[in-house]
């Protein structure tokens, strides 16, 4: 606005500048001009000061934005880090609990993929993460979050999701990430397990995530590529 609202101010100015002169006499010296004649120049200035502030701000906010998404982002999937899983998840909580509405985390964890890298090397590896981040990313609603949680570990957290539904929807991407290939070149299948959690009433983040952890893991334990929810563990 500070850059568009002068153009536009003085864009009507000398509109106006322009159908005012149309009923004068030609101006022969600019001391002797009318007021509006000299506001020009006073508009002019105006437009180049403020336009210079304004493509200033403008720059500084792109960079800034551009920094803190750098900061947000996992630069080889795409997806939220964990540093921006620990600020969006105390909003979502905190919603959930002042509405007493449903929050479930779902963590997934790509099996035996250590393998994959002895075998293929990391190149490759980084290929299966990329395109397991985008099915994850592809399947789940627009509320839901994404976020790699560390190396081939990932969580979703999805808000007005009871453990019945983050179940429903982890056993989804089980079977969608089964089907697919995960890198072409190799023809390269994977599967996951997925360990579901739903936030209880004062319960912690940390709690949360680690009744989540030991879901996980007992999919690990019970023979990996299926799904466990925190009721089964306990």
């Amino acid at each position: 606005w500070m850059t568009a609202l002068p153009l536009i101010v003085a864009s009507a100015f000398f509109v106006f500048r322009a159908l005012w002169a149309l009923d004068e006499q030609g101006l022969q010296n600019f001391m002797t001009a009318g007021t509006i004649h000299q506001a020009a120049f006073i508009i002019m200035n105006f437009v180049v000061v403020t336009c210079s502030f304004g493509l200033l701000w403008m720059i500084s906010a792109r960079l800034e934005k551009e920094l803190s998404d750098q900061a947000r982002i996992d630069t080889l999937t795409r997806l939220y880090n964990r540093r921006a899983l620990n600020e969006i998840a105390p909003h979502e909580m905190a919603r959930a609990k002042r509405h007493e509405l449903p929050l479930s985390v779902v963590v997934a964890d790509i099996d035996h993929f250590k393998s994959v890298n002895d075998t293929y090397g990391h190149p490759v590896g980084d290929m299966v993460l990329v395109n397991f981040a985008q099915l994850l990313k592809e399947n789940v609603r627009r509320p839901d979050i994404v976020v790699r949680y560390g190396g081939e570990e990932f969580l979703l957290l999805l808000p007005d999701t009871t453990e019945d539904q983050g179940r429903i929807v982890a056993e989804k991407l089980r079977e969608i990430i089964e089907q697919n290939v995960l890198c072409q070149d190799h023809d390269l299948k994977a599967t996951a397990s997925f360990g579901v959690a739903e936030l209880a009433l004062k319960e912690s983040w940390e709690a949360l995530t680690n009744r989540a952890d030991s879901a996980l893991y007992a999919a690990k334990r019970k023979g990996r590529n299926r799904v466990v929810s925190s009721t089964e563990v306990q």
